[in-house]
This record gives structure tokens, C-alpha cells and sequence, in this order.
């Protein structure tokens, strides 16, 4: 009913991960490409406050674009930064802290019914054990709906909301923090590593599987940037964007590229909404 984040399986081609804001269990969703529930997963070890964006990134033992795939599902939302919430709401903190959990992707069920796949009962396939990431921005709370993962580097990044039009910034979780077999005690601070040109309300993200092209959105459009691959990402986001795609959603706040990263698929919140698909530019 309130689909926040979705990114596309490389492995399993076909399948989307989707998963709701907040208010809700901490549940993934497999779909096809059509909008069909395919599976409903409990991410083990994991609660949600306010998830916002999942990405997908390799293996985190064997290297960058090596292995298999794992989710990682940003509990980043911040509502006492929103404008209509903000009043009645405490900052995330210490207490409360911003979370980012690794969990290897699950096997999407072939041909099971609704029972078996657990979408009519009342918890999910479980997943294996989540990873979490307790984390914080180098310059204090802030809103944030959106991340992804470099298949370059590894590394991973948060895009901030900036409800107030302020500069939107870009924030690196490193990649040998990102692979940690276990992650850090205590919370560990995101560096700001850009300043994003042009970004807007930025709802959700994702990067290609090669990655040398990169997604923002908004609730309005998408908004594309060329990467070259000897640039880091805050570089190629230091830049204004190539291009921008307009999406005509009521809050659409999901983003991905297809496995063929030539398509992009969006998603709005709210109940029978559709799937839209978009094709890539090609320059």
C-alpha cells in the first residue's frame, strides 16, 4: 500500500524488491514485472521504523561486481524534518538511530501459491540474519529517502531530502565497512562527500548494474546522470544532471533500473497503483 523503495533482482531476472514506509513490518516484497506478488520475506533481525530505499550490491566478501547479490534496506526516513510532521516528532538519534541492514537476497519461490509464499499469512519467508549498520551524517540529522550501492567501489550512499531547498548532499558508507563480515559497534559517521547539483526532493535512487548511469527522483521526474567510469560518484553528482525524465505519479518516491539497465521502472505510493516503465536514453 505504500511502496517507499524497489530495486531490480540481477540474478533472478524477472523479480523486484519492493518494500513499504513506514508504519509497517519490517517485510520485503518480491514482484514481477507486471506488479504480481511473487513472495513476502521478514528480514531477519531487522525492525522498521522508517525504511525509505533499498539497493542491491555484490557479494561483500568477494569484491565489487563479484558473487551474489545482497539487499540492503535503508532505514534512513527522518519525518521530524518534514515540514507537515516535524512539530510532533523527535529527531532520529543515538536511541533511535538511522539504520542500513545487509541481507542476502532471498530465493524468489517458483510457481508456489499465495499461502506458500506467505503473502496471506501473517509473517513472511523468513531471510537469513540481517547485518545492521547503526549510522549518521558528518553534519548532523537529516531527512534522507534514498541510497544505492557503487557497483564499482562498493560503496555505499544516502541522499539527503532537503525539505528547506538547501544544497542536497551525498553521504559514503565505505566499502570495507559496507563488506564487514559483522559491522562496527556504536554508530558510524557517513562522510559528506558532494554537494549534488540540481537534485531536487530527491525520493529515491539507483545506479546501473555497470555503473555508469545514475537515477534520482523526485516526486515529478526522474533525473539521470552520465557516469564515466574512471569518475567516483560524488564526482559524476557534482555536475548537473544529463537528462531528466518526467513521471506523472501521485507520490512516487521508488526508483530502479531494469536488470538490462537500458529501462527504469517506477512506483508510486497508495494502493492499485501502477508499475510504470521508462526507457533509458541512449546518449
Amino acid at each position: 500500500a505504500e511502496i517507499s523503495g524497489v530495486v531490480a533482482s540481477r540474478d533472478q531476472p524477472g523479480a523486484l524488491w519492493v518494500h513499504n514506509d513506514s508504519g509497517h513490518p519490517n517485510d520485503i516484497w518480491a514482484l514481477d514485472h507486471e506488479g504480481g506478488v511473487l513472495g513476502r520475506f521478514t528480514v531477519t533481525g531487522a525492525k522498521s521504523v522508517d525504511w525509505e530505499d533499498i539497493g542491491l550490491g555484490s557479494d561483500p566478501g568477494a569484491g565489487p561486481g563479484v558473487g551474489g547479490s545482497y539487499l540492503y534496506a535503508g532505514d534512513i526516513g527522518d519525518n521530524a524534518f518534514t515540514p507537515v510532521l516535524g512539530a510532533e516528532l523527535d529527531p532520529r538519534s543515538e536511541t533511535n538511530p538511522v539504520l542500513i541492514y545487509r541481507v542476502a537476497e532471498p530465493e524468489v519461490p517458483a510457481g508456489g501459491s499465495k499461502t506458500e509464499t506467505g503473502v496471506d499469512s501473517p509473517v513472511g519467508i523468513a531471510t537469513e540474519p540481517a547485518v545492521s549498520f547503526s549510522v549518521a551524517y558528518a553534519d548532523g540529522p537529516r531527512d534522507a529517502e534514498a541510497l544505492l550501492v557503487d557497483p564499482l567501489t562498493g560503496d555505499l550512499f544516502v541522499i539527503s531530502k532537503q525539505w528547506d531547498r538547501s544544497v542536497t548532499g551525498l553521504y559514503r558508507l565505505p566499502a570495507d565497512t559496507v563488506a564487514a563480515e559483522v559491522a562496527p559497534q556504536g554508530i558510524t559517521t557517513m562522510a559528506r562527500v558532494a554537494d549534488v547539483a540540481d537534485a531536487g526532493l530527491v525520493t529515491g535512487a539507483d545506479i546501473s548494474a555497470n555503473g555508469t548511469l545514475v537515477a534520482l527522483r523526485t516526486y515529478a521526474d526522474v533525473r539521470l546522470w552520465n557516469r564515466d567510469p574512471d569518475e567516483t560518484l560524488a564526482e559524476t553528482l557534482a555536475e548537473p544532471p544529463t537528462c531528466t525524465r518526467l513521471v506523472r505519479e501521485p507520490q512516487g518516491e521508488a526508483v530502479s533500473f531494469g536488470a538490462d539497465g537500458r529501462s527504469l521502472v517506477t512506483i508510486s505510493e497508495g494502493q492499485g497503483v501502477p508499475l510504470n516503465w521508462l526507457s533509458v536514453p541512449a546518449d
